[in-house]
């Protein structure tokens, strides 16, 4: 499943973007922390408090930031990519490819709509062992049908993980077909995309910290995109199980 022309736009991204920081800043920093943003109110308080001393780079888009959060973020040694409008969540997975090619070796990725303690973070990096992909958000597909899946706990093996709340060793970011995720399933389900790509690059899926995440339900800010993501998830895992059976034995 692959597009070179999609994976020649997707990388380009960044070209044309105003960046609040110089990627030579990254060297060396070898766990990082991606955060895709639309400036829902929990932002501040998950930067401002729950990401410890590491790195956090923010993709924003499209949203008028608290100029705290640009402070806290370039305190932390990180950095913000104001996009012009929403580009959905795929462009997490190009500025984490960026700080990958600059030394990056593990990635959390962090969605601004859930809560988890101090200490998850340092958690998460710290189980992030070999080609891993670990996270809170983690099921086994008990068939094709996206919604057909049951949760696992910590440490058991998934078929699925959930970015908004995982760690990854950054060799998936090096995987140029996660960058060939046909439209419009970046929108909605990238999500299914990256597990199948890291089923099918030999990493290891498993559930970790799924006691730890809370969503934050009062968010009135959250949009109401569970209705429409759930036919574009369905399809997409139908599509992919085809390709790899597999992938949810």
């Amino acid at each position: 499943m692959s597009n070179g022309k999609q994976q020649t736009d997707v990388l380009s991204l960044m070209e044309d973007l105003p960046c609040g920081f110089d990627l030579l800043s990254a060297a060396g920093q070898e766990n990082v922390i991606v955060i895709v943003t639309t400036g829902r109110r929990g932002l501040l308080n998950l930067i401002q408090n729950k990401c410890e001393n590491f790195p956090v780079y923010l993709w924003n888009n499209g949203a008028i930031l608290n100029p705290l959060i640009y402070e806290l973020v370039g305190k932390s040694g990180g950095g913000v990519v104001d996009a012009p409008f929403n580009m959905g969540p795929f462009p997490r997975y190009v500025l984490a490819r960026a700080l990958t090619l600059k030394g990056a070796k593990r990635v959390v990725f962090l969605d601004d709509d859930w809560d988890f303690p101090v200490g998850t973070i340092t958690l998460l990096f710290s189980k992030c062992v070999g080609r891993s992909m670990i996270g809170h958000w983690a099921f086994r597909f008990r068939s094709d049908r996206y919604s057909n899946r049951v949760r696992v706990a910590d440490g058991e093996h998934a078929h699925y993980v959930g970015p908004g709340g995982c760690c990854v060793n950054s060799d998936l970011l090096r995987v140029d077909e996660l960058f060939a995720c046909p439209e419009p399933y970046r929108f909605a389900a990238d999500d299914v995309y990256l597990s199948w790509v890291a089923f099918r690059h030999g990493f290891d899926l498993r559930g970790m910290a799924t006691q730890l995440f809370r969503p934050l339900e009062d968010d009135t800010s959250r949009p109401p995109m569970w209705p429409r993501a759930m036919p574009l998830k369905h399809s997409l895992l139908s599509r992919l199980v085809k390709l790899e059976p597999q992938w949810i034995i």
